[in-house]
């Protein structure tokens, strides 16, 4: 009993970061941040808005050659971490 108690909580924190990780695959990156503070509206704009949009710009000023080379070091980094998780804090 104790150990599905232990996976139920493990599966709340992987819930959190779901979104985060499915966007890792998707795009080389992705946000983690506390869901009540993600629906925040600021300026008119939602903080999950703010920040993609954020993240686009920044992505597309990097030319095709860097982000590729960006988007190999990052699954590198993640793929010999041996399951830990990579924190880039802007």
């Amino acid at each position: 009993m104790i150990r599905l108690r232990q996976y139920g909580e493990m599966k709340e924190e992987y819930d959190k970061i779901k979104d985060a990780l499915d966007s890792v695959k998707a795009s080389g990156y992705g946000v983690v941040i506390p869901q009540s503070m993600w629906a925040t509206n600021v300026f008119g704009k939602s903080v999950e808005q703010m920040v993609n949009d954020g993240i686009h710009a920044k992505i597309s000023g990097i030319g095709p050659e860097s982000q590729e080379k960006l988007q190999d070091c990052m699954q590198k980094i993640v793929n010999e971490s041996n399951g830990g998780m990579v924190c880039i804090i802007i």
